[in-house]
């Protein structure tokens, strides 16, 4: 396929299945992007980080959560992929 997670207008591609009913089929394939493609190395991203697009969409992305209409208030939530985190001092 062309899910290119190392360019933004990919981002979307690995959520098609959840927004489509197939949440385990997103999930799979978020959690083999976020293990295996990022890593906490100076060359850790598997594309060009453009103004904090890339960590953004990693930090959502572990967390579960995915805005598929920008300008909508339309989350696709998937199974996390940490125990637990804490954003603006509110536990989700």
């Amino acid at each position: 396929g062309q899910c290119a997670i190392s360019n933004q207008p990919s981002f979307h591609i690995p959520y098609m299945y959840a927004y489509l009913g197939e949440k385990e089929k997103s999930e799979m394939w978020i959690r083999r992007i976020c293990t295996e493609l990022f890593k906490p190395t100076p060359d850790g991203y598997p594309g060009d980080e453009d103004n904090g697009t890339m960590s953004a969409w990693y930090i959502l992305s572990c967390l579960g959560l995915y805005r598929m209409c920008p300008g909508k208030d339309e989350w696709i939530k998937i199974k996390p992929l940490v125990r637990d985190a804490k954003i603006l001092g509110k536990s989700i």
